[in-house]
């Protein structure tokens, strides 16, 4: 693993995993748990207080809680990873915001000066 994907993993462990669901056994875990802890994360999981984290993120820590189930059932120590029965928020499409006709203008003459033009 990449150093800076550890960072991250023990930063969402760290901040948001542990003080929400970190004292619960995780045999005692069930999929309501988890779904209100993503629930939680995507209303009101921002450190700041202001507002819920980004789609984005709440399927980061899905996929890091989702990996470490699953290791917990190769070894045994649960029988179901039951973070596959939770329902995750929508991914969001960034919308696309089209240059304006001087923005183009701009653009196509900056590009026309360089060696590899606009490509």
């Amino acid at each position: 693993m990449r150093p800076k994907t550890f960072e991250n993993y023990e930063y969402l462990i760290r901040v948001h995993l542990n003080p929400r669901i970190g004292s619960h056994p995780i045999m005692k875990l069930t999929p309501e748990i988890i779904q209100n802890f993503y629930n939680y994360l995507s209303s009101k999981g921002r450190g700041d207080g202001n507002g819920g984290l980004s789609p984005k993120t709440v399927r980061n820590m899905h996929n890091l809680l989702h990996d470490a189930l699953q290791q917990a059932v190769k070894i045994g120590k649960i029988i179901r990873n039951v973070s596959e029965a939770t329902t995750l928020p929508r991914k969001q499409p960034k919308e696309i915001q089209p240059l304006s006709m001087d923005d183009e203008i701009t653009f196509l003459e900056t590009a026309s000066s360089d060696r590899l033009g606009i490509a």
